[in-house]
């Protein structure tokens, strides 16, 4: 390289550490900010000389409030070219960021903007923020209170919270929703007493959740004495069973909106008709013969069959066919015996699908 090209080399860039000196305007340069520990928080400040502290910033603002947030003194802000005018949000002048008093127990805690900020602890642009985040759930809202303008709270009882839960202190089938203060640890709650019993008092036969609400609904018995939901009883036979709404629903037991549902999902292929037929207007049922459904009836491998005689069917039989050769063939189909095609069904004849008997 010619010694000319090194001076011009050399000139330019003392022009630029020049210009860079003196925030010249007429040129492009990307400077950046950096923290300057002084061993006290409270004195740091950002500098445009990169003193390996840490990351740099475009502005000396936003270095400021990346490494001295939370600096009481404000000292780094001092320095800006225009400092910005921080207005107290507390009586004797304090940050302008919020975080939750945990010196304090939960119950009487608020938030504050207190300097020094703790190292470490959540910081909210607004005590509102705060005391969401923060105190969610805090049943003596002593936190909302102490906000300069406290949100109007309207009690849904007298001297209660504006949320409910469930009272498990009584037995469940007594169980109602209430909003008394204060809320036992992690229970469960919800933003009014109807969608409280509905999720922690789903299926109480007694109602006694529903019938303590201001206003209870009306709720129409599909019996005398019934609850307005259904449920299969399976104390009978299968074959004889019906869909019932006696009070009390057995534990565990599915329940439907209707008689007719609980019998479409609780007896699906009843070929006696039982449950259908004891609906207030029960639908026409074809009579039995050779239109009734096939099911399985196992005596042994060799000796099983099926059959379509409804009188014959096994509580809990659920497995119900179109044909003798459709049932036959889910359930005996390498029967050596073939005595399930060999079998003449009760209505109607053997399947003419069939092989023959030999």
């Amino acid at each position: 390289m010619k010694v000319g090209q090194l001076c011009v080399i050399s000139l330019a860039v003392r022009d630029i550490a020049a210009a860079t000196l003196r925030g010249d305007s007429e040129r492009d340069l990307a400077v950046l900010y950096y923290p300057k520990y002084t061993g006290d928080f409270n004195t740091g400040y950002c500098t445009s000389q990169n003193t390996g502290s840490g990351q740099g910033y475009s502005t000396e603002l936003a270095c400021c409030k990346a490494y001295f947030g939370g600096q009481a003194s404000g000292f780094c802000y001092s320095k800006l070219p225009n400092p910005p005018t921080v207005s107290p949000t507390a009586n004797g002048g304090g940050l302008d960021v919020w975080y939750p008093d945990y010196k304090s127990p939960f119950e009487t805690a608020t938030c504050i903007n207190d300097g020094p900020l703790p190292n470490g602890i959540p910081t909210y642009d607004s005590m509102l923020a705060c005391c969401k985040a923060a105190y969610l759930g805090q049943t003596s809202g002593a936190c909302l209170a102490a906000l300069p303008s406290p949100p109007t709270v309207s009690p849904t009882g007298a001297g209660g919270l504006d949320i409910w839960y469930a009272d498990y202190n009584l037995d469940w089938t007594k169980g109602t929703c209430i909003n008394k203060a204060p809320i036992p640890n992690g229970r469960q709650t919800y933003d009014s007493q109807l969608a409280c019993c509905k999720a922690a008092y789903n299926g109480q036969a007694s109602g006694a959740c529903l019938s303590d609400l201001p206003s209870p609904p009306t709720v129409s018995p599909t019996g005398a004495g019934g609850l307005n939901v259904w449920y299969a009883d399976y104390d009978l036979d299968w074959t004889k069973g019906t869909c019932i709404n006696k009070a009390p629903i057995p534990n565990g037991r599915q329940t439907y909106d209707s008689q007719l549902a609980c019998c479409k999902g609780a007896y699906n292929g009843q070929a006696s008709g039982t449950c259908l037929s004891d609906l207030p207007s029960a639908p026409t049922a074809s009579p039995i013969g050779a239109s009734s459904k096939f099911f399985p009836i196992w005596s042994g491998w060799e000796t099983g069959h099926c059959d379509n005689d409804p009188t014959k069917i096994t509580s809990g039989n659920t497995y119900f066919y179109d044909t003798q050769a459709e049932c036959c063939d889910a359930w005996f189909k390498e029967q050596a015996s073939n005595a399930c095609l060999r079998f003449d069904p009760t209505y109607g004849s053997r399947s003419p699908t069939q092989a023959p008997v030999l």
